[in-house]
């Protein structure tokens, strides 16, 4: 019928064993690497974010398509910028004219004020002139 010799069963016992117990023992063995990656090169620019792209060398039509997206999304995000920073610029003008008018309407209503009390002043002493004035 079906012989096997004893040192197969042995071996194949034993496989068995050890494949068991490495499925057992799978979920307490340190997968994760515990080590601190430098980000030097994020120091050395302005930028506080990174695309970290690896690419395979058989990869025919993936890779050159997927890095096509990725440059037109940087593209995207660059123009983006720059718009955001003219806006900016432009709202951070127009709140200096807009604080020179002010500063130059305060100053003139100040002036009106004080023209205003001088007008006042002299309009009272008219007053008092007039009083004092007969006809004869």
């Amino acid at each position: 019928m079906f012989h096997l010799s004893k040192t197969k069963v042995i071996l194949s016992l034993l496989l068995w064993v050890l494949l068991i117990g490495f499925i057992l023992l799978l979920p307490w063995l340190p997968l994760a690497v515990e080590k601190e990656i430098s980000t030097t090169f994020l120091d050395e620019t302005t930028a506080n974010k990174a695309i970290v792209f690896f690419g395979f060398r058989g990869c025919d039509d993936t890779c050159p398509t997927t890095l096509m997206v990725l440059a037109n999304l940087v593209r995207t995000e660059t123009r983006s910028a720059e718009q955001q920073t003219s806006v900016t610029e432009e709202i951070n003008n127009n709140t200096v004219k807009i604080n020179s008018l002010s500063a130059e309407f305060l100053r003139e209503s100040e002036t009106s004020a004080e023209q205003s009390s001088a007008l006042e002043q002299q309009a009272l002493a008219m007053n008092i002139l007039l009083k004092d004035f007969t006809l004869r």
